[in-house]
């Protein structure tokens, strides 16, 4: 069985990453695990449920204080939730760069071996997507 964790997804506008990854989840080959690691907590409960009913698990890994605070909470709550949940694969969506770099510092923590980063700039801007393994 693959488990992989989709890192920093949630339904805010129920746009871009979330629509990407809920059509990912919603058809998902048999064998796959596929949860979501939110760095923001949903906006609906419906979506969860609806997630769920097809398997997959939303963890809320985030912290509400204080900025520079927030990101060592997330590399603590993702490293406990990757090691717990023994997920072979993490994949990891940012508009910034130290996003992409705090939450796969928890992955390598973790003991991932494949963590799969993809920056996609905010704004429009015509910038070619980064992929990075």
């Amino acid at each position: 069985m693959n488990r992989i964790l989709e890192v920093n997804v949630d339904d805010m506008g129920f746009g871009g990453v979330y629509s990407l990854v809920r059509n990912v989840i919603l058809a998902k080959p048999a064998g796959t695990t596929l949860d979501i690691a939110c760095i923001e907590p949903f906006e609906q409960q419906k979506n969860i449920d609806e997630l769920a009913d097809h398997g997959c698990t939303v963890h809320y890994v985030g912290y509400a204080g204080n900025k520079v605070k927030k990101q060592f909470v997330i590399i603590q709550n993702l490293k406990k939730l990757i090691r717990e949940g023994g997920y072979e694969a993490v994949h990891i969506h940012g508009d910034v760069a130290y996003k992409l770099l705090v939450y796969s510092v928890a992955a390598r923590l973790s003991g991932v071996n494949r963590v799969r980063l993809l920056l996609r700039p905010r704004g429009g801007l015509d910038v070619p997507e980064r992929e990075s393994e």
